[in-house]
C-alpha cells in the first residue's frame, strides 16, 4: 500500500475545513515549541516527496501507525482528548509541504497531513 492510500485508511473523518486558513507567505505562524523541530524536520523531508505519495511508501511513519498500541500512546499522552497547538501543526505542514491553506488541500492531502500531524504528537 502505498503512502497516499495508507492516509486515506489510516486519517479520521474529522474535518480540517473549519481550520483559520493562513496566506503561505505569513511567517506569524508558529508551532509550539513542542513539536517545532520535528514539523521542521517533516517539511524539510517531504516537500519534496509530495508529488510521488501516491507511488512511494514512508515506513517510519506507516510502522508507528502498524502498531497498535498508538492510539493508547495518544490517550496517554492527551488524556482529555485535546492536543495543544495540533491546529498550528496542521497548518504549518499544510503550508510546508503543499504550500496551501489546509482547507484547499485534496481530500488526500488532507488525510497525509493529518497523518503527519499525529505521527509527530505520537512521537513528541
Amino acid at each position: 500500500m502505498k503512502f497516499q492510500d495508507f492516509c486515506l485508511k489510516i486519517a479520521t473523518d474529522d474535518t480540517i475545513e473549519d481550520l483559520m486558513d493562513l496566506p503561505a507567505e505569513d511567517d506569524s505562524l508558529t508551532v509550539p515549541e513542542r513539536y517545532a523541530l520535528a514539523a521542521d524536520v517533516m517539511v524539510s523531508m517531504m516537500k519534496n516527496k509530495r508529488d510521488g505519495f501516491d507511488r512511494i511508501n514512508v515506513p517510519f511513519v506507516e510502522m508507528t501507525f502498524n502498531d497498535t498500541e498508538y492510539e493508547k500512546v495518544l490517550e496517554e499522552k492527551y488524556p482529555d482528548g485535546e492536543i495543544p497547538g495540533v491546529m498550528n501543526l496542521i497548518r504549518y505542514l499544510s503550508n510546508g509541504i503543499y504550500g496551501e491553506y489546509p482547507s484547499r488541500l485534496s481530500v488526500n492531502q488532507k488525510a497525509i497531513i493529518k497523518v503527519l500531524a499525529t505521527y509527530i504528537c505520537i512521537q513528541n
